[in-house]
């Protein structure tokens, strides 16, 4: 008898607690309860603020009907997804989103969106999906794991060996209208070129692009 009287006082003691604890949160300034939870069920990978106007949010989430693919936008009271239908988002992982004025480049793990080839980097303006390239020379090789600018040119990063059709390992430059290499292309020491270089942006590399030439440390090698 003692010994369910203390189940049973364990459990409502412990009961309590986490209602306290839920009503503390729920209280706490901090948190903004209009912050809604949209079908975002898996992994997040990126962030991107869009001004004062809203929050992009990508990753690895989706694939159901009404579902946001992979990258969704909170504007302050709702979240939409980018595009509808067919294009209602990318059709696998994203890895990095960036603003750039009233265009957000989204990189991931996508080949293609809506049977028309991206290579693994796309420009959303608005209203619809635009690639950067065309046909089979849209995009990089393979997938891209970061994305930055400088203003003008879009840099990314990732596991690729071509970017517009031409040889560029692992990182490239978009100038808005053509791909070019980084000055010395990145390999990971102990890999052989040809290999997969899945690293890039995952903590083995660290580097900065000055214009001519990178700067930086980690496990990497360069190669001209």
């Amino acid at each position: 008898m003692n010994l369910e009287r203390s189940i049973v006082l364990r459990a409502v003691t412990v009961l309590s607690v986490c209602g306290m604890l839920h009503r503390s949160v729920a209280q706490d300034g901090d948190w903004d309860d209009r912050f809604g939870l949209p079908n975002i069920y898996d992994d997040v990978n990126a962030l991107a603020l869009a001004g004062n106007q809203g929050l992009y949010v990508g990753g690895r989430f989706g694939g159901n009907p009404g579902d946001f693919n992979h990258i969704a936008f909170w504007d302050g009271r709702h979240w939409s997804g980018l595009g509808q239908g067919s294009t209602n988002g990318t059709t696998d992982t994203v890895n990095a989103i960036l603003t750039q004025g009233d265009s957000v480049f989204v990189a991931g793990n996508f080949a293609a969106l809506n049977g028309q080839r991206f290579g693994y980097v796309a420009n959303w303006n608005g209203t619809q999906w635009i690639p950067l390239g065309s046909g089979t020379n849209a995009g990089v090789s393979f997938d891209v794991y970061a994305l930055a600018s400088d203003g003008t040119n879009l840099c990314a990063g990732g596991s690729f060996a071509t970017a517009g059709g031409n040889a560029a390992r692992n990182i490239a430059k978009w100038n808005g209208s053509s791909w070019s290499v980084c000055g010395r292309q990145f390999y990971q020491l102990g890999w052989q070129p040809g290999e997969s270089h899945r690293q890039m942006g995952w903590g083995k590399l660290v580097a900065a692009w000055r214009g001519t030439g990178q700067h930086g440390s980690g496990d990497f090698g360069t190669r001209e």
